[in-house]
């Protein structure tokens, strides 16, 4: 049975701290919430912007379709 945060950041912390305590028990990890919270700001960002920008163009797109549909009726 896998884990049910299998595969997240903070698993995935807790695995590597367990890999190097002998004791094979997870020390305290002492995370930098700034450096995480700009990580997950900038993950949002690369995928928004495009997105955005996309989403824009076809806007564009579909107003100038409109104009020439109603310009040709």
């Amino acid at each position: 049975m896998k884990p049910l945060l299998e595969g997240s950041l903070i698993y995935n912390i807790n695995k590597n701290a367990r890999a190097l305590n002998p004791a094979g028990r997870a020390a305290n990890v002492e995370l930098d919430w700034f450096r995480f919270e700009q990580k997950i700001r900038n993950i949002i960002d690369n995928l928004m912007v495009p997105l955005v920008t996309q989403v824009s163009i076809m806007k564009e797109n579909n107003d100038d379709m409109k104009k020439t549909v109603t310009s040709t009726d």
